[in-house]
């Protein structure tokens, strides 16, 4: 069975390197980028089926990047990892393209079940922060 391909994006090279461990078993890590550029140029190279990426990241925000790979790589599933439990910037982050929203602190539990959901076609916000959405991040 192939395995899928996945970009992993956030400019803190400590994380990058321990979401690059917990994937490595379920998933081929094709790379690892630390800044919205860097992030636009490995896309294209690579053809992930998944970038799991920050908002916070220099050069270049994740919203602002994953609108562009959205565009160019329709098919991408990107997963966004953030600090930020604002329902509006989960919202801005769904309109970007997202399909998935993971805070950083849960990330280690919840990732490799947001990305079989997403693989599925499905979406996927972390429980604490999806209890206070309504009907807000929608518009």
């Amino acid at each position: 069975m192939k395995r899928s391909r996945v970009l992993l994006a956030d400019d803190h090279q400590m994380l990058l390197d321990a979401l690059k461990e917990l994937l490595e078993p379920t998933y081929d890590v094709v790379g690892l980028v630390t800044n919205g550029r860097a992030l636009l140029k490995a896309a294209e190279n690579l053809r992930p089926d998944i970038i799991v990426l920050d908002i916070a990241m220099p050069q270049l925000n994740g919203l602002d990047a994953g609108r562009q790979l959205k565009h160019s790589m329709p098919s991408v599933k990107l997963i966004y990892m953030t600090m930020n439990e604002d329902p509006y910037l989960v919202g801005e982050a769904f309109r970007a393209g997202a399909s998935a929203y993971l805070l950083k602190q849960a990330a280690g539990l919840e990732l490799n079940r947001a990305i079989e959901i997403v693989l599925k076609g499905g979406s996927f916000v972390t429980p604490s922060i999806a209890k206070g959405l309504d009907d807000i991040w929608l518009c």
